[in-house]
This record gives C-alpha cells, sequence and structure tokens, in this order.
C-alpha cells in the first residue's frame, strides 16, 4: 500500500512540475539604457517590421487602433522602452513550443505506465 501511495505521490509531483511554466532570469542595468541613433533605428526598424506583417495589423485593427495611433505610440516610446520593446520581438515564439509540450506529455504517459507496471497492474499496448 505504501509503494502505491507514493507511486501516485510521484506522478502527481511529475505532473505538476511538467506544467509549471518556464521562467528565464537575467541581471538588469542600475542605470537607464541610453541609445545612440543607429541602435534606436535598428530597434525602431525591428518593431515596425513585425507591426507591418498582416497577422498582426489585422488583430490591432481588430482592437480598434488604426495604424496612424500604432505609428505615434511607436514614436512616444522612450529609447529603453523601445529597446525593451525589440528584444522581446525577438524572443517571442509565434505559435507557441509545441515540441515542448509533446515530449512533456509524451514523458508523462511513459511515467504512469512504468508506475503502473511497478504496482503490479497489467498494461497492454495494442
Amino acid at each position: 500500500m505504501a509503494r502505491k501511495t507514493f507511486s501516485l505521490f510521484l506522478v502527481g509531483l511529475m505532473l505538476s512540475l511538467s506544467v509549471a511554466p518556464r521562467v528565464e532570469g537575467a541581471f538588469t542595468p542600475s542605470r537607464t539604457l541610453a541609445l545612440s541613433g543607429p541602435e534606436r533605428a535598428e530597434d525602431l526598424a525591428r518593431v515596425r517590421t513585425v507591426l507591418e506583417s498582416k497577422l498582426v495589423r489585422e488583430r490591432l485593427s481588430a482592437l480598434g487602433y488604426d495604424a496612424g495611433e500604432v505609428q505615434g505610440r511607436l514614436a512616444g516610446l522612450s529609447d529603453a522602452e523601445l529597446h525593451r520593446l525589440a528584444r522581446r520581438l525577438e524572443d517571442a515564439v509565434p505559435a507557441g513550443d509545441a515540441g515542448t509540450t509533446v515530449v512533456t506529455l509524451l514523458v508523462v504517459v511513459l511515467l504512469v505506465i512504468v508506475l503502473l507496471e511497478l504496482t503490479g497492474h497489467s498494461v497492454i499496448l495494442r
């Protein structure tokens, strides 16, 4: 009975660990970021390229923003805000990370099968 309880505890633990969100940390500078002209222009071009894509344009218009309003808000961003936005756009995964989800599900299924076998239950795959 103790093995069964322990096995169920491990299954629950692994399941809860597999659905935890990925968190990344990094050092942040203590002073504000001051960009030079070419760096700001590069970040602005990167953000404008993303904003000009058809999918983003359609989503912004569905939210009630027109192109002029978006460009006005983009021009009003400080150097640090623009740089942070450009960096976040680089790190964004457009459709999510399906590979990680599939691997996680396979690991959980295999873990359940192994635990069932260890507890004396028979698993028949056809």
